[in-house]
């Protein structure tokens, strides 16, 4: 219906007083949060846009052809496809473009649905106000809406991730990472937060440990990890792609001791036989 979609939010939401992450699924998988033009515009661009998880990365590509996006959000989850769009929107102008490629609008709460008639389409759309405009499924649109209005579960782990250039969350980080989250802030030098949720102990000290490799400061909490440091533009170009894996390093392998048996009563005194 609507060509290719993505998602927006932006850090304080006008509906329901709440702010973007409360349209985010709570079982969401990965999630990708993008300050659009601060982006779009930075000499740094290419190298950011390498860090978006790449089974949500190409929702970002269809998104074009609205203008006003101030902050676009991606957020997948088992279920569902979400995109949440935040900024100045022209809502009749997004009405007309629904209603030229055959869609129905129909009222949701105090939404406006943008329907297409034929099906299940990932591009309909949700007008929630002129500053916040939904893309998914039928059924996504409405359980955001619905989500906005009551309480969600999700909620990034620092505040860093609300006015970052980009955030990035994700739950399939690797075998030692419950969680994982990036926050990069675009100035003169390139700021990066990063938070880990680790399964183990050890696996919090091997995650803080590649985080210093990467000459971030981290540091420990039981099993959640924070990183964050100052670097500089050449050299985050240089580690783009990385950076949400600086946390998700393997637990090293338990300390192995070598194990002897000893044989008494022998001539020449005690033998020692290595058990391999």
């Amino acid at each position: 219906m609507l060509r290719s979609c993505t998602a927006a939010l932006f850090a304080a939401l006008p509906l329901f007083g709440q702010a973007f992450w409360h349209y985010i699924p709570p079982d969401a998988v990965s999630v990708a949060s993008m300050q659009w033009r601060k982006v779009l515009e930075s000499p740094l661009r290419d190298a950011v846009r390498r860090d978006i998880p790449g089974d949500i990365a190409p929702l970002f590509g269809g998104i074009n052809f609205i203008e006003g996006i101030e902050r676009a959000t991606v957020t997948r989850s088992p279920q569902s496809t979400l995109i949440i769009l935040t900024g100045t929107f022209d809502l009749d102008r997004l009405r007309e473009l629904a209603v030229e490629d055959g869609g129905v609008s129909r009222p949701y709460q105090s939404a406006e649905l943008l329907l297409d008639p034929e099906g299940e389409s990932l591009t309909q759309m949700a007008l929630v106000s002129g500053s916040i405009v939904l893309i998914g499924r039928q059924k996504d649109l409405e359980a955001a809406v619905d989500r906005a209005g009551g309480r969600n579960t999700f909620a990034p782990p620092g505040p860093a991730l609300t006015t970052a250039h980009l955030w990035v969350h994700s739950r399939t980080a690797g075998e030692d990472i419950d969680t994982a989250d990036l926050a990069v802030t675009l100035g003169d030098q390139v700021r990066i937060d990063a938070w880990a949720v680790a399964r183990t102990p050890e696996a919090a000290a091997a995650a803080a440990q590649a985080a210093r490799l990467q000459r971030l400061e981290a540091n420990i909490d039981g099993r959640i990890v924070k990183a964050s440091g100052q670097i500089a533009p050449r050299d985050f170009q240089a580690r783009s792609g990385q950076w949400l894996a600086v946390l998700q390093q393997p637990a090293p392998p338990p300390e192995r001791r070598d194990q002897k048996i000893r044989i008494y009563g022998l001539e020449g005194g005690v033998r020692e036989i290595p058990v391999r």
